[in-house]
């Protein structure tokens, strides 16, 4: 299912990383045509996702929370720590 807006899925990713991860502040740090990257940093702590834009464009804003719930997205930034990871239409890729 597509969705129009990818700001708004964004805003849905945010969210949810805002909800998993309280003590750390988001940042968008980088975009281009692919991915918008974002950055996740507390004292001593840095996650970093890169969110591709065709997951933005193929994931409704209602369904992103459930997905990003069945990928574990919050789960495996804390088990990898500072390595990046991808979110794509498929799941998370570990970079």
């Amino acid at each position: 299912m597509e969705h129009s807006q990818p700001e708004a899925g964004l805003s849905e990713v945010m969210s949810y990383l805002r909800t998993e991860f309280p003590q750390f502040d988001i940042a968008r740090i980088h975009e281009n045509e692919d991915e918008i990257v974002l950055q996740l940093k507390s004292l001593g702590q840095v996650h970093i996702v890169r969110v591709h834009r065709s997951f933005l464009e193929r994931t409704s804003e209602k369904e992103i929370s459930e997905r990003l719930t069945s990928f574990r997205l919050a789960s495996v930034l804390r088990d990898l720590g500072n390595l990046p990871v991808a979110l794509t239409p498929s799941g998370c890729i570990f970079m």
